[in-house]
């Protein structure tokens, strides 16, 4: 049963979990996990209301998610007199399942935690402030008239989007040798005439559409025949998708690539011998 505040309002705790990935759920930030650490702090504390606002499968670099989106709006109608349930405290397992984003932490402090303002009963408006709890990170609060508190609450943002930094750092350097090795990144578009294993990590050839290719080839090359003519002939929809399988170097077994330079700040290509086979030759690509 919510609590009645000085302001003749109900007041509950807010609870926020969130995952991303299958894999954080086996690497014990499931949404279980993190739910068992809310309600536990609850009990602990004699908080008797908590409301579980829910994110699953989303990522913490930006904050439009439904479960997020939802809890703002919890807060927003409560200060536009459309709900009568005020939210006197959010609690969060730890600061990367809020956000992993500086910025954004920053902003949805601002914006929703700090100087809220509201009526009572009696129609007068009050300011209030919605207190900032992390259950493994006890040390951080938003008191914005302590610079202390305040800039440990910063480090502790910024600590969780360095980690997300660094995550997606190992990750782009592991495709990226694992691109220079030959193997097809996965996750993106996967070229006409082949399809993507993801046990192998490789192209596999797609005998008909490999056909298809071949024709519009020979049409090109042999006959002389425009994109549009041969788009118009085989059936595709433009002769811009024509274009793009004719310059497509993937075509002759190859890996073509974006590398990163974190010293310049340039992307470069970079080509490597892939360990899918070829559906045309080099020496036709070349013509």
């Amino acid at each position: 049963t919510p609590a009645i505040n000085i302001h003749g309002m109900k007041s509950v705790a807010a609870g926020y979990i969130r995952v991303s990935t299958d894999k954080q759920a086996e690497e014990g930030y499931g949404l279980d996990v993190q739910k068992d650490k809310i309600l536990n702090f609850c009990r602990e504390r004699g908080i008797k209301s908590c409301i579980l606002f829910i994110d699953d499968g989303y990522t913490g670099t930006k904050m439009d998610r439904p479960g997020m989106n939802l809890l703002k709006k919890f807060i927003a109608d409560y200060s536009n007199g459309l709900c009568d349930i005020q939210i006197d405290k959010l609690i969060i397992p730890n600061m990367q399942r809020l956000s992993r984003s500086l910025r954004n932490t920053l902003a949805f402090v601002q914006d929703y935690l700090h100087e809220n303002v509201a009526k009572d009963k009696a129609g007068r408006s009050f300011v209030y402030d919605i207190s900032f709890i992390s259950v493994d990170e006890p040390n951080i609060s938003i008191d914005t008239s302590n610079p202390s508190s305040k800039f440990m609450f910063a480090i502790y943002a910024a600590l969780a989007e360095l980690d997300r930094d660094s995550i997606v750092n190992k990750l782009r350097d592991g495709r990226y040798k694992r691109q220079e090795q030959g193997y097809w990144h996965g996750g993106g578009k996967t070229p006409y005439g082949y399809k993507y294993d993801k046990e192998t990590g490789t192209l596999v050839v797609v005998p008909e559409e490999a056909e298809n290719i071949r024709e519009i080839f020979r049409l090109y090359v042999d006959e002389k025949m425009s994109p549009e003519g041969i788009a118009k002939k085989l059936g595709f929809r433009g002769e811009r998708i024509i274009s793009q399988i004719l310059e497509r170097k993937s075509l002759t077994g190859l890996v073509e690539y974006s590398v990163f330079d974190k010293e310049t700040g340039l992307v470069s290509k970079k080509i490597s011998k892939g360990k899918h086979e070829a559906i045309i030759s080099e020496e036709t690509f070349n013509k």
